[in-house]
């Protein structure tokens, strides 16, 4: 099970994107292919795309993910007056996350990736990867029904969470879009919730 996070519009806008390994590779396959008839080689970046070739692609794209099995939602976020920036992007904004995924995982065994853009650089010292231990204790809390310790890598934060004869890892990385497939979709499906969110099902979610 893979986990993809990006943002965009100053994270005003945070997609979140869940599917098995499998769905997530099919899907980004489909989208390549379809990218390629307009020229445009992996990886993929909405942002990068003209104008002319957004508009042609709006629609197409978002049937490949409409039939698709991946999950989708969007986060919209407006931060509270008086509220401290780092509060709200690190704690509020993954809290909602894990709230949204605890039923699709609660139940599962194996592994758990969580990607993210390397999109929720706050402060010098407080940024993506605190967002993702933020996530990944929340999750791991909620599933298991109290505190879980998480582990900490120079690469990764991670939990075990363990029910009876079932056992999640979460696994959670900060990347660079071009190296998660999961990824560069959720950038894409942010790029289609701008242009016509009405082609695309999602689950819209303020924060």
């Amino acid at each position: 099970m893979i986990v993809g996070i990006d943002s965009s519009n100053n994270k005003s806008l945070v997609c979140v994107v869940f599917g098995s390994n499998e769905n997530i590779h099919n899907t980004y396959i489909s989208l390549c292919n379809l990218f390629k008839k307009y020229d445009w080689e992996p990886p993929l970046h909405w942002k990068k795309l003209s104008s002319k070739i957004k508009k042609s692609l709006a629609s197409p794209t978002a049937d490949i993910l409409n039939k698709s099995e991946l999950k989708i939602w969007i986060f919209r976020t407006v931060k509270p007056m008086g509220e401290k920036t780092k509060e709200y992007y690190l704690r509020r904004v993954p809290n909602k996350i894990a709230y949204s995924l605890e039923l699709l995982v609660a139940s599962s065994a194996g592994v758990l990736q969580i990607q993210a853009d390397k999109d929720f650089e706050i402060t010098k010292t407080r940024g993506t990867r605190d967002f993702l231990k933020y996530l990944v204790r929340q999750l791991a809390c909620r599933i298991y029904g109290s505190y879980i310790p998480i582990l900490e890598s120079s690469g990764s934060v991670s939990a075990d969470v363990k029910i009876k004869d079932l056992t999640l890892k979460i696994i959670a990385t900060d990347v660079l879009s071009e190296n998660s497939k999961a990824v560069q979709i959720a950038d894409i499906i942010l790029g289609i919730y701008k242009v016509n969110k009405k082609n695309l099902r999602f689950r819209e979610i303020a924060v």
